[in-house]
């Protein structure tokens, strides 16, 4: 369990901190050739290439579990990918937050930057951490007795109080409330909405036994299974509906350098991080693999950076979006790759049994029907020998029977004398 955890911890920062500095270096180069960084002074444009290289580290979750269920893939290699996705995506929740808020405090026209606008940031962090944890804690407790995991009696008390109507979707009130009140209370506080509402995940899901969390757990995938639908046709057509196709063909080579630069510096980050966690060889190939793809969470940061400041925002959501969406193209082959290499995809090796399985049997069956054939020609054979000796025998016979018809008794045949 150390071991893993090394490994999850020294793939995640080297991921994190070659992405950041190879991206940040890159939109650096690239600022004088991108519109929205022509007239901004050197620490706007520092805070530009910021965001832009902390949202770069995102990674998606959801395209991960979709390639392991598609390939059915479980093993160490498939163990670590995930593990170190999850923990980036957190790290990126919180770097994001910070990084935008002090984007905020830069992009005010101020010679000099007070102390207390330097400090803001860490209180805005602080206040997402603390509506995190309140708002998971009170989410967990809640599911907790809706699964009647905990105190029948309470919850039975509360359905009959509740509408018929809602209580068949009492889950989805429930997490539908408390979801809306930690992100409009983060919001009113100006705080970080998302940071918070990936917190109260992390604590609803964690309980104090290991069967209450599971109980939990299955109840919120429940609910946000049947939330899902609505929600994807809602972001990403919100996504898709904000997206400039001028603006995309305009800088789509910028996008397209940022891509590259992006897929070296995931190679060179997961390669030192895998050396320094001591992971199999065969993982310092492979986990660079993993960690291509992008999709909701990245869209979603972008989407807030263009809402936050909407005089440059807009450009720069465009641009991360065309990343995002080469990542989303290259990434789950990559990955699927990397899973079938990695021997773990035992979906596909089911498969491969099976097709060797039935080659064997049409084998087996074929040779069958071939010696089958062969004992039946052979019997053939012997019984037509058989048929011509039994005929050659008869006809032996016939002619010893006339040559003692015609030979008188007491005298020999010819031959006989001779």
């Amino acid at each position: 369990m150390k071991r893993a955890k090394r490994q999850v911890a020294c793939i995640t920062l080297g991921i994190a901190l070659f992405t950041w500095v190879y991206v940040f270096a890159a939109m650096m180069i690239l600022a004088p050739f991108i519109p929205i960084t022509l007239h901004l002074r050197q620490r706007q444009v520092e805070a530009i290439a910021s965001l832009a290289a902390t949202l770069m580290i995102a990674r998606s979750p959801a395209s991960a579990i979709a390639v392991l269920k598609e390939t059915d893939g479980k093993g160490p290699f498939c163990s670590l990918v995930m593990a170190v996705v999850v923990v980036k995506d957190v790290l990126v929740f919180l770097c994001f937050a910070l990084n935008i808020e002090f984007a905020n405090t830069v992009m005010k026209d101020t010679a000099v930057i007070p102390l207390l606008q330097l400090v803001e940031p860490l209180g805005s962090l602080l206040v997402s951490i603390l509506l995190g944890l309140g708002g998971g804690s009170v989410l967990g407790g809640l599911l907790q007795r809706q699964g009647g995991a905990v105190g029948t009696k309470p919850a039975a008390s509360l359905a009959r109080q509740i509408p018929q109507l809602i209580q068949a979707k009492r889950g989805v009130a429930l997490v539908l409330a408390t979801g809306c009140c930690i992100f409009w209370t983060a919001q009113g506080l100006k705080a970080e909405p998302l940071l918070a509402c990936v917190l109260a995940g992390i604590i609803t899901t964690n309980r104090r036994t290991e069967s209450a969390s599971k109980a939990v757990q299955e109840e919120l995938s429940a609910t946000l299974t049947q939330l899902m639908p609505v929600i994807n046709v809602a972001f990403f057509g919100l996504a898709g509906a904000t997206l400039k196709l001028g603006a995309v063909l305009g800088t789509l080579w910028i996008a397209v350098v940022v891509w590259a630069v992006r897929l070296g510096a995931i190679y060179c980050g997961s390669w030192v991080g895998c050396w320094l966690g001591r992971s199999p060889t065969d993982h310092r190939r492979r986990m660079w693999y993993g960690m291509v793809t992008q999709a909701g969470v990245a869209l979603g940061l972008a989407k807030s950076v263009a809402t936050r400041f909407p005089d440059w925002g807009p450009e720069f959501a465009t641009i991360m979006v065309s990343v995002v969406v080469m990542n989303l193209i290259a990434g789950p082959p990559m990955f699927r790759s990397a899973v079938i290499s990695a021997g773990e995809a035992r979906a596909l090796g089911a498969a491969s049994m099976t097709d060797e399985f039935e080659a064997e049997a049409d084998a087996v069956r074929d040779s069958s029907s071939r010696a089958l054939n062969k004992s039946h020609s052979k019997s053939s054979s012997n019984n037509l020998m058989a048929l011509k000796h039994d005929h050659a025998g008869s006809q032996d016979s016939k002619a010893d029977a006339a040559l003692r018809a015609v030979t008188p008794r007491g005298t020999m045949p010819m031959a006989s004398n001779v």
